[in-house]
């Protein structure tokens, strides 16, 4: 599976959807965001929406933290604190709920992730260096763990010798017996002198890291932060843009959090909120005093329809079984047992299908029903007693094929062909039928097309008597059907005849 790791958009959306672009093309099945989704930028009600359609999962950041009423304000420099109110302005009551609903760590189960830190993930500490990133390891046991809030990316490594060093980021595959924090970088306020957004993409299945730097529009960023009322000298990038000499030696970053900075209500709810993982959706319904999660209900739900309707197929009962659904393993026939002492086994109305089927093909897909690749043709399969084709159109074949045939011609030298299209609007042009013979060695002895199927009151049928030659071993009946509407196939039938 791959992972994009996301972290810092802060209301960009011209970087975000930049990303989304770039995830698209590199084939991410899951999108993860390290925090800090708003402040900044002038866009959260936007980057949010599209986190929610996207299936995006977030946790919280400082900055989704404080307009939460989690976080005091207090903490931020002076541009921040001004963004934040700005973004708290615009935010809608359903946006606002999301953020609350983001969980301070989520894990999955070889990676964990976090905003800051995980030694307290609720203060929001940075990780700058080997010193600091060393602090996380005793606090999970995951192998693999991401970080942001610093906007820059990095890597860091512990190994046998329990040393943790820093190197630059780069591309390279996890190895065995080693632990890493990694660090996207920022996708929507990067601070390493690179205008491009920045995130990581992890494989799970090659154990993989990729760092990804995308441009975006700056110009149309630019516009946007101009008609929010925000001041656009404050962004060092657009400054970087215009100058590229103007980048500060040192970027105001948020203060240190304490247990002050913490509102009363954070302190209660972070701590909490630190238990939760693997948060998917933020969706939740209280019905008295009860806290119901709506995906993991969904989700149940679905699974208790999905089990109801395959289990019958996996397991079905054996009254509700049509006789040609039973393969050859049911009857154990022997085929060492000499072919001119075998009599014909006995079978439900003298039909030998019942009792010599091997297998059946549809389209060539082994199945007792397929999925049939045409757009027009749903599927086939059984009805009680009939092989249904749902919704007909492309030219449809089904081959019955038989197991060893235990006779000789000689004890039985011929078979009567039966079979019913029932529906009454399907005419003999519709339906081809060939009974085809082949010798022990599976060489074709003789294929029979037949051209005389009858036009009947309740559809078309076939009945036709066919001699078995004396090298015959096994038989194919294919059917092909070349037309719409649904096609119950009745009374499909090799009779014995003296």
């Amino acid at each position: 599976m791959r992972y994009a790791i996301t972290s810092d958009v802060h209301s960009n959306l011209q970087a975000w959807m930049a990303v989304l672009t770039d995830c698209q093309a590199e084939g991410v099945d899951c999108i993860i965001c390290l925090g800090d989704v708003i402040g900044y930028g002038p866009n959260p009600n936007e980057v949010l929406d599209s986190m929610a359609a996207t299936g995006t999962i977030s946790i919280m950041g400082n900055h989704d933290a404080a307009v939460v009423d989690y976080l005091e304000p207090g903490v931020f420099n002076e541009f921040a604190a001004k963004t934040l109110e700005v973004n708290e302005r615009l935010l809608t009551p359903q946006n606002r709920e999301r953020i609350a609903n983001f969980p301070m760590r989520y894990e999955e189960s070889d990676f964990a992730c976090a905003h800051g830190d995980f030694v307290q993930p609720e203060k929001f500490r940075y990780v700058f260096n080997a010193s600091e990133a060393h602090q996380n390891w005793r606090h999970t046991t995951a192998p693999l763990l991401f970080v942001g809030h610093t906007h820059r990316p990095g890597i860091y490594v512990i190994g046998h010798s329990q040393s943790t060093y820093q190197v630059p980021p780069q591309d390279f595959v996890l190895e065995q017996g080693k632990r890493y924090i990694i660090n996207p970088g920022s996708v929507g306020f990067p601070r390493d002198k690179d205008l491009r957004a920045s995130y990581v993409i992890y494989d799970d299945a090659k154990h993989s890291i990729r760092f990804r730097r995308i441009p975006f529009n700056i110009e149309e960023f630019r516009s946007a932060v101009i008609a929010a009322g925000l001041p656009q000298e404050e962004y060092w990038f657009l400054a970087l843009r215009d100058n590229p000499e103007s980048f500060p030696e040192r970027l105001a970053l948020s203060r240190e959090i304490t247990e002050a900075n913490l509102k009363a209500k954070a302190r209660i709810d972070l701590g909490k909120r630190r238990k939760r993982r693997r948060r998917y959706f933020p969706l939740f319904l209280k019905f008295r005093g009860v806290v119901i999660n709506l995906p993991e209900t969904l989700a149940l739900v679905l699974i208790i329809i999905a089990a109801a309707v395959v289990i019958p197929r996996i397991w079905p009962r054996h009254q509700e079984q049509h006789p040609l659904q039973k393969l050859q393993d049911d009857f154990h026939l022997n085929d060492a047992q000499p072919a001119a002492e075998a009599a014909a086994p006995a079978a439900q109305d003298g039909n030998l299908l019942e009792a010599w089927l091997k297998e059946i093909r549809i389209n060539g897909a082994l199945s007792r029903y397929a999925q049939v690749p045409h757009p027009s043709l749903q599927k086939v399969k059984w009805q009680d007693d009939a092989l249904v084709v749902f919704n007909g159109l492309a030219d449809v074949q089904i081959e019955i094929r038989s197991a060893r045939i235990p006779v000789t011609p000689a004890v039985m030298p011929k078979l009567q062909m039966s079979l019913l299209a029932a529906d009454i609007q399907c005419e003999p042009k519709d339906l081809g039928i060939t009974l085809t013979q082949f010798d022990a060695e599976g060489r074709i002895v003789t294929a029979d097309e037949n051209q005389s199927i009858m036009k009947r009151k309740d559809g078309a049928a076939l009945q036709k008597t066919c001699a078995l030659q004396p090298q015959t071993a096994s038989l194919q009946l294919s059917i092909r059907i070349n037309r719409l509407g649904n096609t119950p196939l009745k009374n499909i039938k090799l009779i014995p005849k003296t």
